[in-house]
């Protein structure tokens, strides 16, 4: 008996909307879905980029502070160089200069050499001869000994500040080619750096550009999501879908607590346990579950999806009327389609592993809205699918 009652409650409802409508309203759901879908995957997309831009501008800031820093050495390099030259001419100058003296010197003394022989060869030939004036001769000899060793001590230091001067301009020549070396390795560091940095900003321009045609692509398809919601909402408005107050008899809200859990299996992942050890929460529970074994629809509805979904898998969502919505989900195979009626009880999929979850088990959630609720609060393991 109540099988038809409840097929005529069932029929009741399609005379309003024709098998065509309904179809042209899945389709744009489905539209709709594939978009999201699209949307979803250029944002991970665009998130991977961003988070690429913001590593570029990173290597490119400290590119930057590398050249500005060699710039800046480079600049202090050529300061010391300058200043050194300036060293370096100067000893040169001292250099000449002291040369010149004892070149002079060496002149004087070689004309009081000479004028001393000619001198001495004279006044001792005349000594000789007439022995006279002994002692004026030996001052004479005694003075120009003195000048003699004078001249030789001017001598003697003139060549040692020469050597020394030379000895510090061959120092100041060998410190300048170092620095002039040290810049040179320097200029051909920073063109490195220079390159490298002109390479980031070029591979930093090319992301923006993808950033930006992902951000137009989007925004693009947002707004195609857009049209195809708001043609939604103008297909239910007008009625060529079914009317949630004519979906089942019972309200799924008066069975609060008393709904039979889909699966007989133990709850091994509870509502609101943390997701995959992250920030995340389960917004359904996951019940233990044989590979293959027969989930049913835990109150008459209709169903609005069932294909795969990243993350849940092959996934069954049934509609009961007033906002309230049933999921299924990482099932091995779907035994019902969108735009069937099913009802309370019915096999709808078989348990699986689908979704990447890697281990059996069923995902299965209950929401009015887009608010998830506590499973636990509305299935009761003393509920049957005969009450």
């Amino acid at each position: 008996m109540w099988k038809i009652f409840l097929l005529a409650i069932l029929i009741a409802p399609l005379a309003t909307a024709s098998a065509d409508e309904l179809a042209d309203l899945e389709r744009q759901r489905r539209d709709l879905n594939t978009i999201e879908q699209q949307v979803g995957a250029l944002r991970e997309d665009l998130a991977a980029q961003r988070a690429e831009r913001t590593r570029l501008l990173q290597d490119l800031e400290q590119s930057e502070r590398d050249v500005a820093a060699l710039a800046r050495a480079e600049h202090q390099l050529g300061v010391e160089i300058t200043d050194q030259q300036r060293a370096i001419d100067d000893l040169q100058r001292q250099f000449a200069a002291e040369t010149e003296v004892l070149a002079r010197e060496q002149r004087d003394l070689a004309e009081l050499l000479r004028a001393v022989y000619a001198a001495g060869r004279a006044d001792r030939l005349r000594l000789l001869l007439d022995q006279e004036d002994v002692e004026r001769l030996s001052r004479l000899f005694a003075y120009y000994d003195y000048i003699n060793r004078e001249r030789l001590a001017r001598i003697s230091s003139t060549q040692a500040r020469a050597a020394g001067l030379a000895g510090l301009a061959a120092a100041a020549e060998e410190e300048a080619v170092r620095l002039r070396r040290l810049a040179g390795h320097q200029r051909e560091t920073r063109a490195r750096l220079e390159a490298a940095r002109e390479r980031r900003g070029q591979l930093l321009a090319e992301v923006e550009r993808s950033i930006a045609s992902r951000a137009e692509r989007i925004a693009a398809l947002e707004t195609d999501a857009a049209s195809l919601r708001a043609l939604i909402a103008e297909l239910e408005q007008r009625g060529q879908i079914l009317a949630e107050a004519d979906l089942v008899t019972e309200p799924l809200a008066e069975r609060r607590g008393r709904l039979p859990w889909p699966v007989a299996g133990r709850i091994l992942t509870h509502f609101g346990a943390p997701k995959d050890a992250g920030r995340l929460r389960w917004d359904g529970v996951v019940l233990a579950a044989p590979e293959g074994g027969a989930v049913r629809a835990v109150h008459p509805g209709r169903v609005v999806y069932a294909d795969w979904l990243r993350g849940l898998g092959l996934l069954v969502i049934i509609d009961h009327g007033d906002g309230y919505m049933t999921l299924y989900g990482n099932n091995q195979a779907i035994l019902t389609g969108a735009g069937e009626w099913v009802a309370g009880g019915e096999t709808i999929a078989l348990s699986g592993t689908t979704g990447g979850r890697g281990a059996e088990g069923l995902y299965f959630a209950v929401r009015h809205g887009r608010k998830p609720l506590d499973p636990e609060r509305w299935c009761s393991a003393k509920a049957s699918f005969e009450d």
